[in-house]
């Protein structure tokens, strides 16, 4: 056993080092599982939790000294898409939003058109997207959702139609949505949009969605 404030003492499982120039840590260790070291980064003297034998390499949480507090790895995603897809919905086709351009990901959980739930928790979802319906003969009413591995939301629109140009012409028409989920590890979730009540005229562009692990 480590002796009660020691410093530089070693033992097989834990390690409480205080050197002149380096970093003050402690260090558990497990058999056959990767360490978890725990100190002050002498570099900038923030304090850190990493993966692995070294602080600053592999940081899974750090405070700087003004209490600044960033969780490097927690799942965050930003993503849109500029692209114009057509006729995707309208005689109720469900259609899986895609996206072409991610702004960031971190941890590198979304792949087009999933996100994929890296660990058991709460996450946020918010979905943006412009639908646009040819001149005639479209869907009248239309509703966007996000589809989880657990369950379903929904976010549904029934707009004033305008006979001659449906959901106010070519300028379209958005809706957003905004769902907390519970997402086991491994779980997916996509947004869908569907389009009833005509022929499978309407477009679909301008796409916004993002996701987040909260919990």
């Amino acid at each position: 056993m480590a002796k009660i404030n020691s410093i530089g003492n070693t033992t097989e499982y834990l390690t409480v080092d205080s050197i002149a120039a380096s970093d003050s840590y402690i260090q558990f260790d497990l058999i056959g599982v990767s360490a978890f070291r725990i100190g002050v980064d002498q570099t900038d003297d923030s304090f850190c939790l990493s993966l692995g034998n070294a602080l600053g390499t592999n940081n899974r949480m750090t405070i700087d000294t003004t209490g600044n507090v960033r969780i490097p790895l927690q799942p965050a995603v930003l993503t849109y898409d500029t692209d114009a897809h057509g006729n995707v919905s309208g005689d109720g086709t469900s259609y899986s939003i895609p996206a072409s351009a991610e702004i960031f990901d971190q941890g590198g959980d979304y792949s087009s058109p999933n996100f994929t739930a890296p660990a058991t928790g709460i996450y946020f979802f918010q979905g943006n997207s412009i639908l646009v319906t040819t001149p005639a003969g479209g869907g009248n009413y239309f509703y966007f959702a996000l589809v989880t591995s657990n369950r379903t939301y929904y976010c549904s629109s029934l707009p004033t139609l305008n006979r001659v140009a449906n959901f106010y012409g070519n300028g379209g028409l958005s809706i957003t949505s905004h769902v907390m989920a519970d997402m086991d590890s491994a779980d997916t979730a996509y947004f869908k949009i569907v389009s009833v009540g005509g022929a499978k005229t309407d477009d679909l562009q301008n796409e916004v969605m993002n996701y987040y692990l909260i919990g």
